[in-house]
C-alpha cells in the first residue's frame, strides 16, 4: 500500500539512508560535541546538493536518497534559518544527540521540516551483545 502522507513518505526515505550511514553520523555528531563546535548538531538531508553546512555524504557515490551535510544550531541562527528569539525554543525541544539525529529534511515530496530520527534506525541486532 502506497503511503499517501508526503511527510511520512519522505521520512521513510530518510530512515532508509540513516540505516546505512548512522555510524558515520554518530561519529560526526559526537566529535562536534566533544570538540566544542556545538551541542546542537543538525544534519541536512536534501535531494540536491545542500548549500548549507558541510557536505558529508554524496548520494550518488553511496546510492542514497539524499545528500547529507552537517551544520549546527549556531549556523542556523547566523543565517536566519532559526530566528534568534526562537533559539531557546529550539534548544528546549532538541533531543539527546546520542539517541536522535536532528535533520533539516528538504524534500520534493514534503517541503522542509526539522525532524528527529532515532540513532538506531533499523540497526541489525548483534547476537553477541548482552542486553
Amino acid at each position: 500500500m502506497e503511503n499517501s502522507n508526503p511527510i511520512e513518505a519522505a521520512l521513510n526515505l530518510l530512515r532508509a539512508d540513516v540505516k546505512w550511514v548512522q555510524e558515520a553520523l554518530l561519529e560526526v555528531s559526537g566529535d562536534m560535541i566533544k570538540e566544542g563546535y556545538s551541542r546542537h548538531p543538525v544534519f541536512i538531508a536534501q535531494e540536491t546538493e545542500p548549500e548549507l553546512g558541510e557536505l558529508l555524504l554524496d548520494r550518488s557515490e553511496l546510492n542514497l536518497n539524499h545528500y547529507i551535510a552537517v551544520s549546527y544550531l549556531e549556523e542556523f541562527v547566523e543565517r536566519g534559518i532559526i530566528a534568534e528569539d526562537k533559539q531557546d525554543l529550539f534548544v528546549s525541544n532538541f533531543k539527546d544527540p546520542e539517541k536522535y539525529f536532528c535533520f533539516l529534511m528538504i524534500s520534493s515530496l514534503a517541503g522542509a521540516h526539522l525532524v528527529f530520527v532515532p540513532t538506531a534506525v533499523q540497526a541489525p541486532a548483534d547476537p553477541n551483545s548482552v542486553a
